[in-house]
């Protein structure tokens, strides 16, 4: 059992393709780290084995959906797979952010990034996507009894093209290693430790910085750095000049997790 100590209070998104983990990681955060939370979200869709209400989902009807919306009840919400709706609702991250909450949320890509932009004023949102290759998400699918696999994969490179967008992007191998990024990413990040140029990278070279930052300005999203992370830092291994316009222009850079030191 972990006991991070937390100075700045956040929600942390998590992200990726239908079958690629995430409600897994979340729960395995959620036992080993007690001071974390999980952040319910309202859905349409049927409720899976295994699931109970508020964890991690409030099943309603689509009328209840559409009537929460009507009244304004949601910081964002999304039709996923055309057939399905997922919302934030404001009463429950109101009364987290209140209770000075660390909240783990599943949530879609299109949601993630709502949710960032209508909460930057106000809290700390902590985006990581998790991502895997076709061939292994098929074989998790199957794995778990799915039975519209087409329909999931047809996402999957529309929600994989989003990665750019996060903050973190993590290739979800096995469940041990990525709970260990997981871990100390969130602690890392809640005290406010920014990542460290790694020892072996060559001089900055300034020209590449003021073309970076040209782009980022025009809207642009750059490709992820390469950090490795371990329990007290966050250590650049490639892709120093693009972290720099980033810091320099104020825009967000993933950062790609390559392995623990």
């Amino acid at each position: 059992m972990f006991y991070f100590v937390y100075t700045m209070y956040m929600i942390v998104v998590f992200s990726g393709s239908s079958g690629v983990g995430k409600n897994t990681v979340i729960n395995e955060l959620l036992n080993q780290n007690v001071n974390l939370t999980l952040m319910p979200t309202c859905t349409t869709r049927a409720m899976r084995l295994g699931e109970v209400e508020g964890k991690p989902y409030f099943f309603i009807s689509v009328d209840e959906f559409k009537s929460m919306i009507q009244a304004d009840q949601f910081y964002e919400y999304e039709v996923v797979h055309e057939v399905n709706y997922y919302g934030t609702p404001k009463n429950i991250v109101d009364t987290m952010v209140k209770d000075n909450r660390v909240c783990l949320k599943d949530i879609d890509v299109l949601g993630s990034m709502n949710l960032r932009e209508v909460l930057k004023d106000t809290l700390k949102v902590l985006t990581i996507y998790l991502d895997i290759d076709r061939d292994t998400l098929v074989d998790r699918l199957n794995g778990r009894g799915e039975v519209d696999i087409e329909r999931r994969l047809e996402r999957y490179d529309f929600e994989k093209s989003f990665a750019p967008r996060y903050d973190y992007i993590i290739t979800n191998v096995t469940l041990e290693e990525t709970t260990m990024f997981c871990q100390n990413i969130i602690a890392l990040e809640g005290r406010g430790v920014t990542p460290v140029m790694g020892a072996n990278l060559p001089p900055l070279d300034e020209e590449k910085v003021a073309a970076y930052i040209t782009q980022l300005e025009a809207g642009e999203i750059l490709q992820p750095i390469s950090v490795t992370i371990s329990s007290d830092s966050i250590t650049i291994v490639e892709g120093a000049e693009r972290y720099k316009a980033a810091l320099l222009s104020g825009k967000t850079i993933a950062k790609k997790v390559t392995h623990i030191q």
